[in-house]
């Protein structure tokens, strides 16, 4: 099955019905799911034992619209309370059987067990322009001060080789409209302001505070192809311009040696933490002149501020994966729900043959698990 890692333009030197409220939500999944979490060894993290819990699939049967051989692709998340009870939302974008990309919408009570919309895919890639071809690193935040959820992503046109960052926004989470009206709200595919941005990671917003967003890029120059995390932020989303030094650059270690391939961003009490897809080397997507992130693990890293950031000393957690050998994580997602944060890692099953969603908790009160 085809996973949908971001891609990165290869240079010539070298991707409601519902009434929503913002208040706390707690939760203790295993009162609630069909299945136990396990501790890891060494860590705050835990694992679902009857992981995947999304395939992209209804009845057992491969939902029709999503193309033969195709996973479940770049996935946001969004978790609120909804009459008292957690309200957990997905956004999935895959190839479409037709070509191009479409974002498919599913909903769950329990993080575990998820209904798409009958209506999937609730948006499809236009047939031409930059975002043709691509719809990747994919992340939803709710903005309660305009009462809508804004989705942002990475489009690509392969034959053009556009390549930029999009905008989309919805008052429901099903009908989308574009926010760049056509056009990338930040160019990918040539350097801004000195810097070579590779991919949208994460997004956040905070009333009074507006948006606070994290992008992949470089400013070591055309030869450099490591993708580090820049920082924006601000009222509007019209006119992005992230930072010009990285927040959090690559290495030293090998797990994240070339930079970051997918990030999400949570504050939790007076910490944020950021899970992020690390990565050491590159690999060409055939008929492209586009790479991709090869080897991938899951890191972690806290700041006070969103800006100044620390790397776990544990950093890679190896046991997160669901296979052995070099890894293939894709995205990764995380809400704070309650006294946890909740994540999805889109990662590849042999059970279900290709790409699919895993469900994890981190619990930062907590010592490590024996």
């Amino acid at each position: 099955m085809t996973r949908v890692l971001p891609p990165l333009l290869l240079l010539a030197a070298c991707a409601s019905d519902y009434q929503v409220s913002s208040g706390p939500v707690d939760v203790n999944p295993n009162d609630v799911t069909e299945c136990p979490f396990s501790p890891i060894s060494g860590t705050q993290f835990s694992r679902y034992d009857c992981n995947p819990v999304f395939a992209g699939t209804v009845g057992g049967e491969r939902e029709d619209w999503i193309a033969a051989g195709s996973g479940v692709g770049s996935v946001g998340f969004h978790a609120e309370e909804v009459l008292g009870h957690p309200f957990y939302q997905m956004w999935y974008a895959t190839s479409l059987r037709g070509g191009g990309t479409g974002l498919g919408y599913a909903v769950s009570g329990d993080g575990v067990n998820w209904t798409p919309h009958p209506d999937n895919p609730v948006y499809e890639s236009p047939t031409s322009g930059w975002n043709r071809d691509s719809m990747a690193a994919v992340s939803v935040v709710w903005d309660s001060t305009d009462d809508r959820y804004v989705l942002q992503y990475q489009g690509v046109n392969y034959e053009t080789q556009g390549n930029g960052l999009g905008m989309l926004q919805s008052t429901d989470g099903i009908s989308w409209d574009e926010l760049n009206f056509g056009d990338p709200i930040l160019e990918l595919s040539e350097e801004v302001g000195g810097v070579r941005y590779c991919w949208p990671l994460s997004l956040q917003h905070a009333p009074g505070d507006g948006f606070l967003g994290y992008i992949g890029g470089t400013n070591g120059g055309a030869s450099d192809q490591k993708c580090e995390v820049f920082g924006y932020g601000g009222e509007e989303l019209s006119a992005i311009d992230p930072g010009r030094q990285p927040v959090l650059p690559a290495g030293p270690g090998r797990e994240d040696q070339m930079g970051v391939a997918s990030a999400a961003v949570v504050k939790f009490e007076d910490t944020w933490y950021m899970f992020y897809v690390g990565f050491r080397d590159w690999q060409p997507i055939p008929g492209t002149s586009f790479i991709t992130p090869l080897d991938t693990t899951l890191n972690m890293a806290t700041s006070s501020d969103g800006i100044n950031w620390d790397k776990s000393p544990d950093n890679p957690f190896l046991a997160i994966s669901n296979v052995t050998g070099p890894s293939v994580l894709g995205n990764v997602a995380a809400q704070v729900v309650g006294s946890r944060i909740h994540l999805w890692i889109d990662d590849e099953y042999a059970s279900v043959g290709g790409s699919a969603v895993g469900y994890f908790l981190y619990e930062p009160t907590i010592t490590p698990h024996p």
